[in-house]
């Protein structure tokens, strides 16, 4: 058999026999498995294989030939009974692709092909098989995996084929043929179209020995393309002849043409990111990988928006302006985007493309193919979107190679925004360098002004010294101090830098001190623009120079306070001393070094150590009062120890004293005695005054109030307290006194023991007295203690069956605490007594109402004879007047007139008993009419005598409006009616009172005498005869009665020939008197 074909490949082929002895190895084996690997006669395939092979791939190859004979077969390392083909299989292991391809024609013989998967190495050429070998069979060329023709090169036609077309192309011989010219229009890429068709046009010039060789890509049936290399000669029979035809063979190196192509396109992309700075380049060069390397001819890069998650477009290869401008920014929530944020690569092969993108592209005749999310750490950061106007999807096998690109993309990306964001950073912290460091010099600039003016305060010894130095010390803190001058402006003073002057370059800030204007005014004599900082220093200066001031103030200040102190001390109306306890803190310090926990108790048991203590007191400083207290000459009598002041009974107390060292306290107050220096001994309150800030008690300020006196005081208030309390406990009524908080009965007397037949004194009050289990709910404590003021109440104790009045009253109790204080006075027969009399002022309300009626009937019965006596005497009158003498006729006037004044007696009478019985409710009523009401009831009269009314403006009360009518018409009637020779003048004025409204009736009359001020006002009273003035004297009684219903009150002021004054008081809450109107009644009657 020929194997010169085998020869001229550069993959290894091994021709093995059913009983697996090597028959033939090519050259290119011993290239792939290096020196290991050598053959000799009678060497067995898995012997052969096992010494170039690893373990793995060994046993690849025992199961490929396992799956093509059966088990005991392949034990004796023979293949036999084996007559039909078997199609190819092939396992990568370790960089290696192994085949094995049964011969069909020859079915004991089979080719094992090894490939080296990942060889970046450039296919061998043919060398001339004329000269090398000089036939080759059909056999071989069957099972070689390779394209092989024979065809014309003239017609193109194809003469024979070894049928690997349809095996790599997908497309029969038959399909192949009838393609014809078309082929490099439909199948080969448009990329390789034009250099195809050069190839095929030169192939008839072959000559003898030559071979050409080409790579390319075509596309299978189903749209992928494979790369293609092909070998083309011309065909030389057995004996070395060379005919008109050319043998054409074509490998596929598709899997090697991927893996190089993505390693020269990583290799690229990596010197491009390595050289080139900008980034709109490396887009390019990433663009253009993956353009190649998908075989498409349009892409867009994408960059998602941090803040928003939408994806802008910022690199695009193969798209028009319209599309871009529709397509330059998908939103988060777009179809597109969701693809996206699925995180993985999705190909035209996916639903979601066809039916998401398909739209989008159609007006540019693109078919999108794939969208490649960008992620980095798993973060999605952009995608890749490639699409094709040719191609239908994108081959399985390069979407590897073209994630690995994208990937690629991705960390060209973020490193970009990386160096982007480094680079924005280091200008960033630039000028926050430079800021800092011209915020520092101003920074220096203005704390050595601050410190300047510090010294200046400490230095200078008067305001304005202070101030003079401080005006020049202001411009050097300034950024142009050369162009800097300054001013300050204290009240009514001014201090300036030589030259200063008014210009537009001005900074003035201005505060109050002590009631006096402090103003800085900096200004620059040539155009200059002060900084934002300067702003701030001017107004820090002016706050910094208002403290300086402020010290200077305030240490005059507590001079002045010092010497004051100095004075209150010496002549405060209280006897002070200054005590050091420095020592005695010292001593106490020492007890806690020498292990003394408890310090109170070890000086309470120990008055020794106390006495020692109070040795250790120095007394500094005392005051006039102090020297009279303690019967000294003068002040430096009582300087030193103060031990001679302490007599032995008051070293208990002085250790409680010395609780202000224990306890840190700042205030002490102890109750104790003080020996004089003549040895009388005085009752003291000793007040002890530690400042916050004087840790070492070295000047503690004692007050001593000589309460001797008040001790005398005291003991005789004890006294007569106990003397109070037996007064209380004998007295006739029910008292006691109870705790507020606690119910306790402090003090019960002895009538409350009697009722209640025993001795209550500490037991609660509600049970005591009440028999209950808890707080009464009626208790007037809450009462009490809120209003501040006695509660007095009535209540019926149904524990002893008794009433009682009851007044309670908060009181201090000796020990301090505020205390219930009630006295409650038996009123059970008081309440027996009101009850009689209730049940007699039934019968009394009773009897008026009789007596009311009585008066109605009375009155109208009375009037009916009157009239007939009336009317027969003026009948007789007429009939027989003519007989009658002037006598009798004297004596029917004086008859007739008697009944006429009957009959208006019975009228006022009855007129009188109406003001309680026929009195309306009380309504706010306008007494400004109700004056003009009765000016119109008095027309007449007023018209008659000519008299004058005049009134000021009335108030509106609540008030019964007709009574009012007739009060305000008959006190004007009386007014108009007793007046003198003169005209009649009445004034009517009104003012408010705090409980009540006050209205005045003031006439020229005739005035009355005083006896008389009393009787005018009883009913049917008259002082002058009736020829004088008319009326029946009932008048001022109605007054009197109808004031009386609304509460108030009536009475006047006169003298003969001077005229009356009448004066009516009505209360401001009339209708309370309105409610009690039946005891008027009782009274007027």
């Amino acid at each position: 058999m020929d194997t010169f074909l085998i020869d001229a490949l550069d993959e290894g082929i091994i021709l093995f026999n059913t009983q697996g002895k090597i028959l033939h190895v090519n050259p290119a084996i011993k290239a792939l498995s290096g020196e290991g690997f050598f053959l000799k006669d009678g060497v067995q395939l898995p012997e052969a294989c096992e010494s170039i092979l690893s373990e793995d791939q060994y046993m690849d190859v025992m199961v490929q030939l396992e799956n093509l004979v059966d088990q005991d077969v392949i034990s004796e390392f023979a293949i036999a009974n084996k007559r039909s083909p078997v199609p190819p299989r092939s396992i990568p292991r370790n960089g290696f692709i192994i085949n094995i391809n049964p011969i069909p024609s020859k079915p004991d013989l089979f080719l094992l092909h090894l490939k080296q998967g990942r060889s970046t190495n450039p296919t061998k050429s043919i060398p001339a098989m004329v000269d090398t070998y000089p036939s080759f069979t059909k056999n071989i060329m069957e099972a070689l995996p390779l394209i092989l023709n024979i065809h014309d090169p003239e017609t193109r036609d194809i003469i024979y084929s070894n049928g690997k077309i349809k095996e790599v192309l997908g497309y029969s011989l038959e399909e192949f043929r009838k393609m014809g010219n078309a082929l490099i229009e439909r199948l080969i890429h448009p990329r390789d179209a034009e250099k195809v068709a050069t190839y095929h046009a030169n192939l008839p010039f072959l000559e003898e020995g030559d071979a050409k060789t080409l790579e390319y890509r075509m596309k299978d049936v189903s749209g992928s393309w494979h790369w293609l290399k092909c070998w083309d000669t011309l065909l030389a029979n057995e004996a070395g002849e060379f005919s008109s035809k050319i043998l054409s063979l074509a490998l596929d190196i598709t899997p090697t043409k991927i893996s190089n192509q993505l390693v020269e396109e990583q290799w690229r992309l990596r010197k491009k990111l390595e050289t080139e700075d900008k980034f709109e380049k490396l887009l390019e060069a990433c663009g253009f990988a993956i353009l190649e390397i998908s075989n498409c001819d349009a892409l867009g890069i994408y960059l998602v928006d941090d803040e928003t998650g939408n994806l802008e477009l910022i690199y695009h290869e193969g798209l028009s302006p319209e599309f871009i401008r529709e397509t330059r920014c998908y939103s988060r929530d777009s179809p597109s985007a969701e693809l996206v944020y699925q995180g993985t690569a999705i190909y035209k092969t996916h639903g979601e493309i066809r039916k998401k993108m398909d739209d989008v592209r159609k007006q540019e005749g693109l078919k999108a193919l794939g969208i490649l999310p960008l992620k980095i750490k798993n973060k999605i950061i952009g995608c890749v979107n490639i699409a094709s106007h040719d191609l239908e999807r994108i081959d399985d096998r390069l979407q590897k190679s073209i994630e690995t690109i994208a990937s690629q993309v991705a960390f060209t990306i973020m490193k970009w925004k990386d160096e982007r964001e480094l680079e924005d950073y280091k200008k960033h912290l630039e000028a926050i360098v430079e800021e800092k460091n011209f915020q520092l010099r101003e920074r220096m600039k203005e704390l050595q002004c601050l410190y300047d003016m510090t010294n200046l305060g400490e230095e200078s010894k008067s305001t304005v010294t202070l101030l003079e130095n401080a005006v020049n010390v202001i411009p050097q803190s300034f950024q142009y101090p050369d162009y800097c001058h300054a001013r300050i402006m204290y009240g009514d003073v001014a201090y300036s830098t030589p030259g200063f002057k008014q210009t537009p370059w001005m900074l003035s800030e201005s505060t109050d001190l002590h009631g006096r204007t402090l103003e800085i005014v900096v200004i620059y004599d040539v155009e200059r623009k002060f900084l934002e900082e300067e702003e701030k220093l001017i107004k820090i200066i002016l706050q910094k120079l208002k403290q300086v001031l402020e010290r200077n103030v305030n240490r005059i200040k507590v001079q002045e306070s010092e010497s004051r102190f100095r004075f209150i001390f010496h002549n405060a109306p209280v006897a002070l001393l200054e005590e050091d306890f420095s020592e005695v803190r010292a001593s106490i310090d020492r007890f806690k070094r020498d292990g003394i926990q408890d310090i109170k108790g070890y000086l309470k048991e120990n008055l020794k150590v106390v006495r020692e203590l109070a040795s250790q007191v120095k007394i500094t400083a005392a005051n006039n009062e102090s020297i009279n207290l303690f019967h000294a000459g003068d002040e430096s009598a009582l300087i030193g120890s103060l031990e001679h002041l302490l007599p032995s009974s008051s070293l208990v107390e002085f250790e409680k004293e010395l609780h202000l060292i224990l306890d840190h306290q700042q205030l002490l107050e102890v109750e104790t005695t003080r020996k004089t220096l003549t040895g009388r001994l005085k009752n003291v309150i000793v007040r002890m005054m530690n400042p916050g800030e004087n840790k070492r008690f070295e000047k503690i300020l004692v007050g001593i109030i000589d309460v001797s006196a008040l001790k005398r005081a005291e003991l005789k208030i004890e006294s007569q307290y106990k003397k109070f309390l037996a007064i209380l406990e004998s007295y006739p009524e029910v008292i006691y006194v109870c705790d507020p908080e606690t119910h306790e009965l402090l003090f019960v007397s002895n009538k409350l023991k009697e009722f209640l037949g025993k001795d209550p004194t500490g037991e609660v009050c509600y049970k005591a007295l009440q028999d209950l289990d808890e707080p009464c709910d009626f208790c007037t404590n809450d009462i009490l203690f809120k209003k501040k003021k006695p509660y007095v109440w009535e209540y019926h104790n149904p524990l002893i069956e008794r009433d009682f009045l009851i007044t309670d009253k908060v009181i201090k109790w000796p020990d301090g605490r505020d205390v219930r204080f009630e006295v409650a006075i038996d009123i059970t027969k008081r309440k027996e007594a009101e009850k009689h009399l209730e049940v007699i002022l039934k019968k009394l309300r009773r009897s008026n109402r009789e007596l009311e009626q009585f008066a109605y009937i009375a009155s109208h019965d009375l009037q009916e004879p009157l009239r007939m006596v009336s009317s027969y005497l003026q009948l007789i009158e007429r009939r027989y007047g003519e007989k009658l003498d002037a006598t009798a006729h004297e004596f029917i006037d004086f008859a007739v007139d008697g009944a006429k004044r009957m009959k208006t007696l019975i009228n006022d009478l009855l007129l009188f008993s109406r003001v309680q019985t026929r009195g309306k409710a009380f309504l706010e009523t306008d007494l400004n009419e109700v004056i003009d009401e009765a000016r119109k009831n008095l027309q007449f009269m007023i018209q008659e005598t000519g008299a004058v009314i005049q009134n000021d403006e009335l108030p509106t009360i609540k008030v019964d409006k007709t009574q009012f009518i007739q009060l305000f018409q008959n006190l004007l009637n009386n007014a108009i009616k007793f007046h003198r020779d003169e005209v009649p003048f009445v004034k009517v004025s009104c003012r408010k009172d705090e409980d009540a409204w006050i209205f005045s009736f003031k006439d020229n009359g005739i005035g009355i005498k005083k006896e008389y001020f009393k009787k005018i006002f009883l009913i049917f009273q008259r002082l002058h005869a009736k020829g004088l003035y008319p009326g029946t004297g009932i008048g001022l009684a109605i007054c009197k009665h109808i004031v009386a219903r609304h509460g108030g009150k009536i009475w006047l002021e006169s003298e003969p020939g001077a005229g009356s004054t009448f004066h009516v008081a009505i209360p401001h809450d009339v209708e309370e008197f309105d409610k009690r109107s039946d005891l008027y009644q009782i009274e007027g009657s």
